[in-house]
């Protein structure tokens, strides 16, 4: 993040919404047409456990930053500056080759176990832990290559492995739900869930540089370079969430269920430590994470950018910085009488 010497990538997002909504739509679709046994109400246990998984949108925008950040100072220090070169006539012409892309995080897993108590056939009360994660490790490569003469070129190849930004939080809660059915084995319900926000992030970025001047008949390596910076920090919020949800009785003691809505998820403070190793020198910190803004001045252009970090810095415009996990969930479980 900041100043380091990133290349460039590709925002590419993966969301999981609609593969999770069409699994689920055949699940619910082939339970309906299970048969039943005739279960109601009256017949079931009041203690129920229950195991969902499913999927939910994200958009941590202030951790987002950081690869954002990333890939405009990527466009600065490489593409830009190559075009500079070329536009004055310093080379004949540049081109890149990339494989892989730094991602921002969009979407994320879920799974909860639930402890629901029945206190009769339309209301319930439940205890619950959901375990999220988002984001993930990538391995990427980029390739610059200067074109000098007719046989001479700079090539200048960047390799992170990894690069990685995540976010997981345990979101313990406590729920009261309305029920009622809507045909035979089948009910509807809807519920509100509250309880507070347990949420870790992570940053990492390990890197090598490989400088080449490449001739017809010779590569002579000019200069080589390799760092790492990684960043952890936890922090506690609140979540509050509504829901609605299908569920059909496959037998007395057995159910299959939908469940969707929208989760306010919020973590006001973060704070951490970090690492960043270059060459011999290796620098530790610890601190609360800001949205620190830095401006990068060179001949060719002038960026301002914005990014996490807890790094402290007298001076730095820093600003707070919020984890916000709030989106739309869906989940398809199992439900059994105990």
């Amino acid at each position: 993040m900041g100043a380091t010497n990133f290349p460039e990538a590709n925002m590419n997002s993966r969301g999981l919404m609609p593969a999770a909504v069409l699994a689920t739509a055949l699940l619910m679709t082939a339970a309906m047409l299970l048969p039943g046994m005739g279960a109601e109400d009256e017949d079931r246990g009041k203690f129920w456990l229950e195991l969902s998984a499913g999927c939910q949108s994200l958009d941590p925008a202030d951790l987002n930053l950081a690869v954002d950040a990333d890939e405009r100072v990527q466009y600065l220090r490489y593409d830009h500056y190559l075009q500079a070169l070329q536009d004055s006539g310093q080379i004949r012409s540049w081109s890149a080759m990339t494989e892989g892309g730094r991602l921002r995080i969009t979407s994320g897993w879920l799974l909860e176990p639930r402890l629901c108590y029945r206190l009769g056939a339309s209301l319930s009360l439940s205890a619950a832990v959901r375990v999220q994660r988002g984001g993930g490790t990538q391995d990427l490569l980029f390739e610059f290559t200067r074109v000098l003469d007719a046989d001479d070129r700079y090539v200048e190849t960047l390799t992170f492995d990894p690069y990685r930004l995540s976010v997981q939080s345990y979101w313990p809660n406590i729920g009261i739900h309305f029920r009622r059915p809507i045909a035979r084995r089948i009910h509807a319900a809807g519920h509100v869930a509250a309880g507070p926000l347990f949420a870790d992030v992570s940053y990492r970025s390990a890197w090598t540089y490989a400088w080449d001047m490449r001739g017809s008949n010779y590569v002579w390596p000019v200069f080589r370079d390799a760092g790492e910076r990684s960043e952890k920090g936890s922090g506690i919020g609140f979540g509050l969430e509504l829901g609605a949800r299908l569920e059909r009785a496959l037998g007395l003691r057995l159910a299959v269920f939908l469940e969707g809505g929208y989760i306010w998820q919020k973590v006001n403070a973060i704070s951490g430590s970090g690492r960043e190793t270059r060459a011999e020198d290796t620098a530790t910190w610890s601190g609360k994470w800001v949205s620190r803004g830095e401006t990068i001045v060179t001949p060719w252009e002038t960026l301002a950018i914005r990014f996490p970090t807890s790094r402290p810095q007298a001076g730095a415009d820093d600003g707070p910085f919020r984890l916000d996990l709030s989106g739309w969930q869906l989940r398809a479980g199992l439900s059994w009488r105990l």
